[in-house]
């Protein structure tokens, strides 16, 4: 994760980058050691949600939050619901507070050729939560075969050796307001706690909240060619700007109270902005991440030259 957490693993361990549309390395990481005929892949993602025991809901949110030791097992739980039965206990590994879920019996769900022997969510220092688990799969070549619980028990150890090394990172977060840079020449003034990952074509921008309570993103790609139209199925519109410009929001309202909005403007002669704001339960949440993609603005390259600022 970019310097998130640290892990000791074997030498002849190996990353795998992920596809060019593919998630940032700030979101997730891979890593896959083989030997034996057998392939571990170690996963670390971060989850953009904070612990619940340090930071609390607004009092709108459409639910409250428990403590950790009841959220987290939900989390984990949802996250892998392949998983028949998840036992699963509170950990310390150093100074970090964890949660551990082990497969009662590790064995490749039906339809699927890859087996969860280990799962952990991690709380770090700054209230950020992330997941690593490990995931064992039979390999003849190139070809994928079964994994089965009887050939697992040393993976699994191996993956507990693995986890137990886990440390914190270097990197943190970027959470204060301001502004954050979005490719060579945008950027985007942001609220506290909300994060900016960059990618191949732009930036994700992702607003932080307690566990189960999981906000949404905003993406900003930019891209060859003339504006875009709206995402198909769009039955709703909302009028607003995007760098700088008056244009229409065009989107859709779920059930829940969340939905998606995307709007689409030139940045130059020959390129554009598509920006596409995606809240998980709330119309509020929605409306407040448009307004902050609303300041998405064009730096001159004057001032790029001069000043550049926080990526």
């Amino acid at each position: 994760l970019a310097g998130r957490l640290t892990i000791a693993m074997p030498a002849a361990a190996r990353s795998v980058a992920a596809p060019a549309d593919g998630p940032a390395e700030e979101e997730e990481s891979r890593v896959v050691l083989e030997g034996g005929g057998v392939a571990m892949a170690v996963m670390a993602k971060e989850t953009f949600q904070l612990d619940p025991d340090l930071y609390e809901a607004e009092p709108d949110a459409p639910a409250k939050p428990g403590s950790l030791d009841v959220e987290a097992a939900k989390f984990l739980k949802a996250t892998f619901p392949f998983e028949e039965a998840l036992e699963i206990a509170p950990v310390a590994i150093g100074a970090l507070r964890a949660y551990v879920a082990r497969p009662k019996q590790p064995l490749a769900p039906p339809g699927k050729d890859t087996a969860l022997v280990l799962a952990l969510l991690v709380a770090q220092p700054d209230g950020a939560l992330e997941t690593v688990s490990f995931h064992v799969r039979d390999v003849k070549g190139e070809h994928v075969r079964n994994a089965t619980g009887a050939a697992l028990v040393g993976c699994t150890r191996l993956a507990e050796r693995m986890a137990s090394t886990l440390v914190t990172g270097p990197r943190a977060l970027e959470r204060e307001p301001g502004l954050r840079r979005i490719g060579e020449d945008l950027v985007v003034r942001v609220p506290r706690d909300y994060v900016a990952v960059g990618t191949s074509s732009g930036a994700r921008l992702y607003k932080l909240r307690p566990l189960s309570l999981y906000a949404g993103s905003i993406t900003v790609s930019v891209g060859d060619g003339p504006k875009t139209t709206a995402l198909a199925g769009a039955d709703r519109t909302v009028e607003g700007v995007l760098l700088g410009r008056r244009t229409q929001w065009r989107g859709k309202t779920s059930p829940r109270g969340g939905g998606y909005l995307f709007a689409s403007e030139p940045v130059d002669d020959g390129r554009s902005a598509g920006v596409l704001v995606k809240a998980a339960r709330q119309a509020k949440v929605l409306d407040e991440m448009r307004g902050v993609a609303e300041t998405l603005a064009v730096v001159p390259r004057d001032h790029l030259a001069q000043r550049k600022p926080t990526p």
